[in-house]
């Protein structure tokens, strides 16, 4: 989206972003197995000028069941 106006100069910007998730599998038959396990999102930005200062920061976090199928 363009506002039309001017920032009036450099924009800094810096982030970071990581994805880990840890999982036990087990299976029932060839065509079937169940799985357990935790999962983990961060992401984090930052944006500064002469203007503004502006932060934005995602951690999402959850345990895992899952039922796969095989065909």
């Amino acid at each position: 989206m363009n506002s039309l106006r001017k920032e009036g100069g450099t924009v800094y910007l810096s982030q970071a972003h990581a994805d880990a998730g840890v999982s036990v599998i087990y299976r029932i038959t060839r065509a079937v197995e169940a799985e357990a396990g935790y999962r983990l999102t961060y992401f984090f930005q930052h944006e500064s000028s002469h203007e503004d200062d502006n932060t934005f920061q995602l951690i999402d976090n959850a345990f895992r069941l899952g039922l796969n199928f095989r065909f």
